[in-house]
């Protein structure tokens, strides 16, 4: 029972994420009595494994780091619903007995939970947010087993992008600027819940810039920047720092350091910053990175971009591979013929070893260079022992040779870098100073 609760938690936040909160339901009625009080930091393995033999739910909203869900009553609502909303075909759906429930982590402000009616009176489902929860495994009171429909990762949307039935009431209560009246027929969920929904309303005051279209046809600001209020940016800015230091705190400072550094945001310059940037981090990380970097840049400044989220990644994805294209015309015969022979997982070692070893520096000219595998492995998100073990494989390729090993920080002594030397030959014209390239193509590594 142990080890499949682990695995189950552990699918869960695969796709929930680090931060969502779970907790334990019979049926669908919570069993804590201060659920809605529950944070991230009550998820002690001794409480986790008091979820053993129950239903586990989520709280739903700032508790889970802004995951809420759509909650649609009826099977014949689910294909209207998703036709209008395309992208959250891709993102986490689950099923008790009947319709199924959208899951959505969602950027910025948000209404208050509702229940959603039809034009006529009848029940459409739910919008489920702070103060709420939605059972996410075990067995619905049908009888029937929770489904998962779509097994993705919740999707980040902007409730503003959502697409409503023209035939449901969209009523919301404390949505910002919205405008709607309040809602009818709203769950109560007591003072605990009335409180939290006071406080998301205190707190922010104001939609935020639209992340992505949820439909193709969904209208998007001629000017990003003119309807986002200063602290409504400084809100996403904090929210997508906090986001990414979660989910990769071991490249915050190379992102501080070398993406927002060498590509300071301007308004009009999406375009700019994909052109320099793509091609700088295909060289310097592993793909994974290369679009995790460009991902967390567009949701720190996206007040200020026009286009949305997934156009954003749709074209740094599209520019990855003419860089992946271009990149081997720049090789030698010899190093072209070598790379293509490589795994996949060896491939950015590879661009990475080669960046280094052909930046002509004070310390070590080409083709010598310095790499500590702990820092490779930030370069690959992998451990250190696993990047050492990549480095062991370009020297039995015969790409490396080792010429001087390093030692391990001691206490008192500082750590020495092992020395390698780049082995293929290759053109003069990639030999670059240390030092940054301002132009529109492409930016040399800086150690």
């Amino acid at each position: 029972m142990k080890n499949e609760l682990t695995q189950t938690l552990a699918r869960l936040r695969s796709l929930l994420g680090d931060a969502a909160v779970f907790l334990a339901c019979d049926g669908k009625k919570p069993i804590p009595k201060k659920w809605q009080k529950l944070t991230p930091a009550d998820m002690t393995q001794n409480y986790l494994a008091k979820l053993a033999g129950h239903n586990i739910g989520v709280v739903l909203g700032s508790a889970s780091n802004g995951i809420c869900s759509i909650d649609l009553d009826c099977d014949d609502d689910v294909e209207p619903f998703l036709a209008l909303n395309p992208a959250l075909r891709d993102t986490l759906r689950t099923r008790g007995s009947r319709g199924c429930n959208v899951w959505i982590r969602v950027l910025g402000t948000y209404p208050d939970s509702a229940k959603l009616k039809r034009t006529d009176g009848s029940p459409w489902g739910e919008w489920r947010a702070n103060g709420n929860q939605t059972v996410i495994h075990g067995q619905h009171p049908s009888g029937s087993n929770y489904q998962m429909l779509s097994k993705q990762p919740v999707m980040e949307v902007v409730f503003a992008d959502i697409r409503w039935p023209e035939n449901i009431k969209q009523q919301w209560k404390g949505w910002g600027d919205a405008g709607f009246s309040d809602v009818e027929g709203k769950e109560d969920v007591g003072d605990e819940g009335r409180a939290e929904h006071k406080q998301n309303e205190d707190s922010s005051s104001s939609p935020t810039t639209p992340a992505f279209p949820l439909s193709p046809t969904a209208p998007s600001p001629s000017t990003a920047s003119t309807s986002v209020k200063p602290a409504e940016l400084a809100r996403a800015q904090r929210i997508a720092d906090e986001d990414f230091a979660r989910r990769y705190p071991r490249q915050v400072k190379f992102f501080e350091n070398r993406v927002l550094q060498y590509f300071p945001p301007k308004a009009g310059t999406r375009n700019e910053f994909i052109i320099k940037a793509v091609p700088f981090l295909f060289r310097a990380v592993c793909d994974d990175l290369t679009v995790a970097f460009c991902k967390h840049y567009y949701r720190r400044h996206a007040g200020i971009f026009h286009d949305s989220l997934e156009v954003h990644l749709h074209s740094v994805r599209e520019h990855l591979e003419n860089v992946r294209t271009k990149y081997l015309g720049e090789l030698s015969d010899d190093e072209r013929e070598l790379y293509q022979e490589l795994s996949p997982e060896l491939l950015p070692v590879f661009r990475i070893a080669r960046d280094f070893a052909l930046l002509d520096s004070a310390g070590l000219p080409p083709p010598l260079f310095q790499m500590a595998s702990g820092h490779l492995g930030e370069r690959l998100n992998c451990s250190g022992d696993k990047a050492a073990r990549a480095l062991g494989q370009l020297i039995a390729f015969h790409v490396l040779k080792l010429e001087r090993l390093g030692t391990r920080r001691a206490t008192g002594a500082k750590g020495v870098a092992t020395v390698y030397r780049y082995l293929l030959p290759y053109p003069a014209s990639a030999v670059r100073k240390k030092k940054v390239s301002e132009g529109a193509n492409e930016r040399s590594e800086v150690v």
